[in-house]
């Protein structure tokens, strides 16, 4: 059975997607339930306890961060990908743009 990753903007399952998501939805939980009391009759009763900014900073750094480099080496390193210089916003300046092969339309079939 293979896991139900998230997927990115390209449409390929991603775990440090998921990962991050999972770790701000935590956080974001945490947040705004602390100090939130569940009562369950007859005797079961749970509080939610407080976060702090050390224990935010241990989940969302590492998480976050490995999903920032994560999208930096797949995007500038991908084998897939041409860089190319264009002026795309008419300023006069070459920007530098990835373009997937894929896209790029060649000639047409029997031309």
């Amino acid at each position: 059975m293979q896991m139900p990753w998230l997927k990115d903007r390209d449409g390929k399952q991603d775990p440090i997607l998921t990962f991050a998501t999972l770790a701000v939805s935590t956080v974001l939980f945490k947040l705004i339930f602390q100090g939130a009391t569940l009562n369950w009759p007859p005797h079961f009763s749970f509080t939610i306890a407080g976060i702090d900014a050390t224990t935010i900073g241990a989940i969302l750094l590492p998480t976050l961060g490995a999903y920032v480099s994560n999208k930096y080496v797949a995007y500038n390193f991908h084998p897939d990908y041409i860089r190319l210089k264009k002026d795309i916003d008419g300023d006069g300046d070459e920007e530098e743009i990835m373009v997937d092969p894929k896209t790029l339309s060649g000639p047409t079939p029997g031309k």
